[in-house]
């Protein structure tokens, strides 16, 4: 898209956002060490803006762990606490419930965590094991907001 408008004879800026699932790893040194923070961070993080970052975490892939374990359940409780709000437009929002009704109906796929109920928005936490994950290739799509 760049080099299109770029080879232009009159050439544009192009101003591009673009979505993705932007995975997060989650080291079991770093959870040791440091694993209550990421968490807290991490849910502070995907529930900024109710999620309509095209920067935030989508994925936090991790190795089965105590520590992962206290990361699932640090970042749930603090997805519990986090507060609906109202989104971008009355498209994004729909677009997006949708999205957590489907990943809601998918085989082997738990709510972990679901934020308080009022606006359009609400927080949800998705989890998943890898072999779930990588046998159900829309797990990889991007659900905004």
């Amino acid at each position: 898209m760049f080099d299109a408008a770029s080879a232009r004879p009159k050439p544009i800026p192009v101003y591009a956002e673009m979505g993705s699932v932007n995975p997060v790893f989650l080291l079991p040194g770093a959870l040791k060490a440091r694993g209550e923070a990421i968490a807290n961070g991490y849910a502070a993080s995907i529930t900024m803006s109710v999620g309509q970052f095209c920067t935030n975490p989508g994925l936090a892939i991790g190795i089965a762990s105590p520590e992962l374990d206290s990361f699932l359940s640090t970042a749930s409780e603090a997805i519990k606490k986090s507060a609906s709000a109202t989104m971008l437009t009355p498209g994004i929002a729909d677009s997006f419930g949708k999205g957590c009704s489907k990943l809601t109906e998918s085989e082997g796929v738990t709510v972990s965590a679901k934020g308080l109920e009022g606006a359009q928005g609400v927080p949800v936490l998705f989890s998943t094991d890898a072999q779930t994950f990588l046998s159900t290739h829309s797990l990889a799509e991007e659900v905004f907001g």
